[in-house]
């Protein structure tokens, strides 16, 4: 067994090695070590950097998608915006054929649009008409086909009655965001 003095001599020797070795770190080596952390941390900030971004990314397509919905419902549920919405279907369904389709009509007001309707022979997919209107940070275009889907049969005569499809994008700077398909029922 070794003795208490043998085991301190032993431990001051390896202190006095360590304390007093004159051997460092090259130039090549502290470079070297200077490198590969630079490398490790240049990662690490480029990972980050996409977090935020996708996060932005997604926070607007959220805030999209949100607003879409949001006039899916407001079309339905806001007495205004339904009646001057049922007074526009009412107008296309007229027999005169003498469609306002001016933002400035009065009967629209409330649809707050930013642009004239488009007629279906203006609208790139064919058999719907084009309101747009303007939020604050997107652009909302609703497309209502032209016909509905389902007619209303037990309401008798009256022509026009029945369920329209509505197809709600939302852009931001030309780019969509968000889309949705919806109906709405015009009684």
């Amino acid at each position: 067994m070794h003795s208490k003095i043998d085991i301190d001599n032993w431990a001051g020797d390896i202190m006095k090695k360590l304390l007093y070795n004159q051997s460092g770190l090259t130039l090549i080596e502290l470079l070297a070590a200077i490198t590969i952390l630079a490398i490790v941390i240049a990662t690490f900030l480029g990972l980050f950097t996409n977090a935020f971004r996708f996060n932005h990314i997604n926070a607007d397509h959220l805030q999209a998608m949100n607003l879409a919905r949001e006039y899916q419902a407001v079309l339905k549920e806001n007495p205004d915006k339904n009646e001057a919405f049922t007074q526009f279907i009412r107008n296309i369904n007229n027999d005169s054929h003498t469609e306002d389709f001016s933002m400035a009509n009065p009967d629209y007001q409330a649809l707050q649009l930013s642009e004239n309707i488009l007629p279906p022979d203006q609208v790139a997919l064919g058999d719907y008409y084009l309101l747009t209107i303007d939020h604050q940070t997107f652009q909302i275009l609703i497309y209502m086909k032209e016909e509905p889907d389902v007619e209303n049969v037990t309401s008798g005569a009256i022509d026009g009655m029945g369920i329209y499809r509505l197809y709600i994008q939302v852009f931001e700077d030309s780019k969509m965001l968000s889309d949705t398909y919806t109906y709405f029922q015009y009684d």
